[in-house]
């Protein structure tokens, strides 16, 4: 069988990665072009971005540098530069590459493909064992992101870290209690109600389960890290985002110090082309992927009801050898690329009152900002991101910064806690197992700068500015002066005319409260988890779906793929991206299977880790819920709060009002983690051990004098 896929980022190769091992002749076209302009350049928002710095680096430049000049614009890789021995061809970034833990779905593939020399492209990660966080006025917070020797070790360093970003004890205990709701809370109840939650609310409000009961009384620097975390993270406000998405992926940074699977953040040891994905490519390449270079201009429908793909070489002969027909077409495209592609399937649906599924649904979450207070405004994708806080497409891009002189800052992430941008940086060049050097490289030392809010009124300013204030920030900041890069890269997918930014051609997708029902497609389902929101009425003529649930193939043909689709990951990311192939990939062989005659198509829900389910063209991909891959000291708490749930009762912590415990405690106490569990377990015996609480009858006290002995535990260890 036969499957074109159209995109070669993440989700694309992904997709292409797990067909081929499976057997199926694939042909993937991606219009992003080589810095030569004659090839394909695959990984979508990954890949790195060359650019070109004048050689040799003379002894007065590095000095104005140290005075403070400013940087020069490394000039965009042109085909006459490559060779050109005036010139250092040098890596640019989207932004730097983050490898947490948690990324499952991508260490999976990256161990699956092997390298020249014998290793793997996973064997080219290496540990980032620190973050930094600054902020102005303040000393610098580090924080260790390596295994602790002990519990005890663990609970000493993250009390000493709050303090030093600014939690009074009150703080640390409100925000600490807030985050062990989160982790005791069921997978149900996070979806029945902390979907529609934002993460402000979920944090700061005084009770959950009353909404007029006021507000926790977090001291001013407390209040204003939370503001701003979320945003240096994944660039989402917490006041507009939701509480599920952050919640999970705050448990699963915080789980990871504790899993015992490898390094807990990592980066790769090159450039992300030259280290991971030039090397994927060739892998695919001798598994039979065929790369065309070209672009889907649209998705078309005959009337036999089969899809045709109109597609446009970027140059003569790109195409040459690409087949037009196939058995599926796996649409891998981000948002703006796949409803672009769909309008026509759209409008094809519309025409004749019929469902076609992500095609329909995709044309308004590109184009539409639902408001908070039921309106929609209509906006261009990618000339107005960023239009209202609660626009679920944002700017997040990246700045580089060449340095001549050694400029590393931190062993690890630097986080500028007040910076209005909401900027993080890492000192990539400083992991690299080729590190530059100026004679050669033009440059001695790499800052990838990710800027997580680019305001509206900033799209007025030029490149050079824009990395003016950019510096500024990081400045303001740091504890001491820096020199100036001698050169800047501004991410290639912002796009200037006549020295303004008038388009980011690379919106990034955030989930607002509220607004995950809106997303397109059916959500994958776990078997061993009941969804709570009713499935979407997708059974038509155009659109088939396994009776176990998961993604859709549309016209017996077309599946979708990419981050702006549900997965289990939830935020945008590559993990999300490489999830969501693997959906893909499932759908196609659950309907293929179906098609060959195999009786009732397999499910493609999850499975416990080690299960695979075969079909006749293979095992059907694997796939993690972060959900089922929490703290498991913790799992019969949340089975706890399951039951509570299916009685209609709240949280625990509603039940026995823990959310008021930090008020007992001493604003200056050395020890709020230490004092805080004294008091959890002093009102936990008293309340329940005593039965002065009724959290739902007698058949929940087996669970609950469990719950005791599990938090006796803990308070013993």
């Amino acid at each position: 069988m036969r499957v074109t896929i159209f995109g070669g980022g993440i989700a694309g190769l992904t997709a292409a990665h797990e067909l081929a091992e499976r057997g199926f002749t694939v042909q993937l076209v991606e219009r992003a072009s080589t810095p030569d302009g004659s090839g394909v350049a695959v990984g979508g928002l990954a890949r790195t971005q060359p650019a070109r710095l004048p050689l040799p680096v003379a002894r007065a430049r590095l000095d104005a540098a140290a005075r403070g000049a400013p940087p020069d614009e490394a000039l965009p890789a042109a085909p006459s530069a490559v060779d050109d021995r005036a010139h250092a061809v040098v890596p640019g970034e989207h932004g730097f590459r983050f490898f947490p833990a948690f990324y499952r779905h991508l260490a999976d593939t990256m161990r699956r493909t092997p390298l020249d020399d014998g290793r793997t492209a996973h064997d080219r990660l290496v540990p980032v064992p620190r973050s930094l966080f600054v902020r102005p006025g303040a000393a610098p917070a580090m924080l260790r992101r390596e295994r602790p020797r002990s519990v005890e070790e663990l609970r000493r360093e993250l009390s000493e870290w709050l303090r030093a970003v600014g939690f009074g004890a009150r703080d640390a205990a409100f925000y600490l209690l807030r985050l062990l709701r989160y982790v005791t809370s069921a997978p149900a109840r996070r979806a029945r109600e902390y979907e529609a939650l934002s993460w402000w609310d979920f944090l700061t409000r005084r009770r959950l389960d009353e909404p007029d009961a006021g507000t926790l009384p977090y001291g001013d620097e407390a209040l204003a890290f939370l503001r701003h975390t979320p945003r240096a993270l994944v660039a989402m406000d917490p006041v507009h985002s939701d509480a599920r998405t952050q919640g999970n992926i705050l448990v699963q940074l915080l789980r990871d110090p504790l899993a015992g699977e490898g390094p807990v953040d990592a980066a790769l040891d090159g450039p992300t082309s030259d280290a991971w994905l030039t090397p994927w490519r060739r892998w695919l390449e001798r598994l039979g992927v065929r790369f065309f270079h070209g672009r889907l201009v649209e998705l078309t429908v005959g009337d036999d009801r089969r899809v045709g793909a109109i597609v446009e070489p970027e140059h003569p002969g790109a195409l040459d050898g690409y087949e037009p027909t196939s058995d599926y077409t796996v649409v891998a495209l981000d948002l703006v690329g796949a409803q672009r592609a769909t309008e026509r399937l759209a409008a094809w649906g519309r025409e004749r009152g019929v469902d076609v599924g992500v095609a329909a649904a995709v044309q308004p979450f590109a184009l539409e900002v639902p408001a908070p207070d039921g309106s929609t405004q209509r906006r261009h994708p990618e000339r107005e991101t960023g239009v209202a806080p609660w626009d679920r497409l944002q700017t997040l891009t990246g700045v580089q910064l060449y340095f001549g002189h050694r400029v590393e800052l931190a062993r690890g992430y630097v986080y500028y806690t007040r910076s209005p941008w909401a900027l993080t940086s890492f000192a990539q060049s400083f992991r690299w197992a080729r590190p530059p050097i100026v004679a050669r490289d033009g440059y001695l030392a790499l800052h990838s700068v990710d800027v997580g809010e680019l305001p509206r009124a900033a799209w007025g300013l030029s490149k050079s500015a824009l990395v003016d204030e950019v510096l500024r920030q990081m400045r303001e900041a740091l504890p001491g002066p820096i020199p100036s890069p001698i050169a800047f890269h501004v991410d290639d997918f912002l796009e200037y005319d006549s020295d303004r930014l008038v388009r980011n051609r690379a919106p990034y997708l955030i989930n607002i409260a509220g607004d995950w029902a809106r997303r397109p497609g059916t959500p994958p389902v776990d078997p061993r988890r009941p969804s709570t929101e009713a499935a979407p009425p997708l059974r038509t003529p155009v659109v088939w779906q396994p009776d176990g649930g998961g993604y859709a193939v549309h016209f017996d043909q077309v599946v979708f793929a990419g981050t702006w689709l549900r997965t289990f990951t939830r935020l945008t990311s590559m993990e999300a991206a490489n999830e969501s192939a693997r959906h893909a990939v499932n759908a196609i062989l659950a309907h293929a299977d179906a098609r060959l005659g195999a009786g009732e198509p397999p499910s493609t829900t999850a499975l416990p880790d080690g299960a695979l389910r075969p079909t006749r063209l293979g095992d059907l991909c694997a796939i993690w819920d972060p959900e089922e891959h929490e703290l498991p000291d913790l799992a019969l708490v949340r089975a706890l709060d399951e039951e509570l749930l299916a009685r209609g009762l709240g949280h625990l912590f509603d039940l026995l009002d823990l959310d008021a415990l930090p008020e007992a405690l001493a604003p200056d106490e050395p020890d709020p983690i230490g004092a805080l569990l004294r008091h959890l377990g002093e009102l936990v015996d008293r309340e329940l051990l005593d039965g002065g609480a009724d959290v739902g009858g007698d058949a929940l006290r087996p669970g609950v004098l469990s719950l005791v002995e599990l938090l006796r535990a803990h308070l013993a260890a």
